[in-house]
């Protein structure tokens, strides 16, 4: 109705929903595809629905979390820092194969430091987020 009532284009809205609540809304989800709304699958990787999200609700973007796999965070020695890493290439690349096929964007958030940035720009996300670019702001009023 609003969309219609102040003659915004769909394709310039993108819906962000978190992974988790996904098979509960199918149905809208399907009603906001046919109306041209992007859809952006946050928590991707926290899904259970992982192929039913890649070819039912066949979303613009997915956004995974740094952070689930982050390697330097429980590492105790430099060979568990390196089979995080590896762990961490193979399952985010296998995502990101999944989704180029079906013309998916995928982000990748939760980069705040320097090699975290490094480390993801090789594995070829579409785009990056996280403190590392920028921090939050205030609105001014």
């Amino acid at each position: 109705k609003h969309i219609k009532n102040n003659n915004i284009p769909a394709g310039n809205i993108c819906l962000e929903l978190d992974g988790k609540d996904i098979a509960n809304s199918l149905e809208d989800i399907m009603l906001l595809n046919e109306m041209g709304i992007q859809i952006c699958i946050d928590r991707f990787e926290n899904s259970e629905e992982e192929s039913e999200i890649i070819h039912v609700v066949k979303p613009g973007y997915i956004k995974m979390s740094l952070d689930i796999l982050n390697s330097d965070r429980y590492a105790t020695s430099d060979e568990d820092i390196m089979d995080a890493a590896a762990n961490m290439i193979s399952y985010f690349s296998d995502i990101l194969e999944k989704c180029r096929k079906n013309g998916i964007k995928t982000c990748i958030c939760g980069i705040e430091k320097k090699s975290q940035d490094k480390l993801v720009s090789n594995i070829g996300f579409d785009y990056k987020q996280g403190y590392y670019y920028g921090k939050p702001e205030r609105i001014k009023k």
